[in-house]
């Protein structure tokens, strides 16, 4: 008997993760637009201004609060964008992010910024990132933001910090 219930709730388990995967590739946003909204909301909010962009994070860990701004209708696929998110991580996968590359003076720094690939809202005006500020020793921190465009401009909505040191 106990088999049978446990059954069932894995066949639920798995049919709310297939409708979530089903709904992400449906709301799919390619690499390229998602560099482009990144590059907007760091440009428009000015959050790390002057400073370099070394690296790409590829997850953020998982947490309910973020899924609180979402609607109803967006939140299967944040949660499936999240689970690939933290997909990466396990298989150690690294994206072709361009803002590897912004470090224009090829130089080791001691003082960067890592920003992960954003989880986005269907149509695209919610916007999840985690931005991880990295310096000597034992400085930095690192926060999930949640973006809301509003009027055509990206505002911060929410900021939730992961840790400091």
């Amino acid at each position: 008997m106990k088999r049978s219930k446990f059954s069932k709730s894995i066949k639920i388990i798995l049919a709310i993760l297939l409708i979530g995967l089903a709904y992400s590739v449906f709301q799919y946003h390619s690499n390229h637009e998602k560099n482009v909204i990144t590059e907007q909301i760091l440009n428009e909010t000015n959050i790390i201004s002057g400073y370099n962009i070394v690296e790409a994070e590829d997850n953020i860990e998982f947490d309910s609060e973020y899924l609180k701004s979402f609607s109803l209708i967006d939140k299967p696929s944040v949660y499936v964008q999240l689970l690939f998110s933290n997909f990466k991580e396990l298989v150690n996968y690294k994206s072709r992010n361009k803002f590897k590359n912004l470090n224009n003076k090829n130089q080791k720094t001691t003082f960067y910024y890592s920003v992960s690939e954003p989880i986005l809202s269907s149509n695209s005006d919610l916007a999840l990132i985690k931005i991880t500020e990295h310096c000597e020793m034992l400085c930095g921190e690192s926060s999930v933001y949640i973006f809301e465009k509003v009027n055509g401009k990206w505002k911060i909505k929410k900021k939730i910090l992961i840790w400091i040191s």
